[in-house]
């Protein structure tokens, strides 16, 4: 797994690679480098690149890939339970687009030195805090 050390979308690649215990290793690179466009050329992490040659970027493409080829089939049960594979695919796609990711490069890499601080750090973590807990809620 190619990606950021402060990146919220390669902690959850890694977290689930260890979950499925699929062998893996993390190497952090310069998105923006021309050797890492050879590989993705969207310059994005995380990437994951298989021992078999596989090449995916994204990370909610990662967690369905990793789930389905190295987890226990309840993790994602592709071409078993279609309503539970959307139903996955629903979680992890709210996760990514509604607040929790933009939460964490608003409020956590803000506090943390690494990014801009917004204008009302206290209504932006208002909105992270409220974010998660609707998805904690409905998933």
């Amino acid at each position: 797994i190619f990606g950021g050390l402060l990146s919220a979308s390669c902690l959850g690649a890694l977290l689930l690679a260890r979950e499925c215990h699929a062998a893996h290793e993390f190497t952090a690179v310069d998105a923006r480098s021309t050797a890492f466009a050879l590989l993705n050329p969207f310059k994005k992490v995380p990437t994951l690149r298989t021992a078999d040659g596989v090449v995916i970027g994204e990370s909610a493409a990662i967690l369905r890939f990793v789930a389905a080829r190295f987890g226990p089939k309840h993790l994602y049960p592709a071409g078993v339970d279609a309503g539970a594979c959307a139903r996955i695919d629903f979680a992890i796609d709210a996760f990514a687009n509604e607040g929790c990711v933009r939460g964490h490069t608003a409020v956590v890499l803000s506090i943390l030195g690494f990014a801009k601080a917004p204008d009302d750090l206290p209504a932006e973590c208002a909105r992270y805090e409220l974010a998660c807990e609707q998805w904690c809620a409905l998933f």
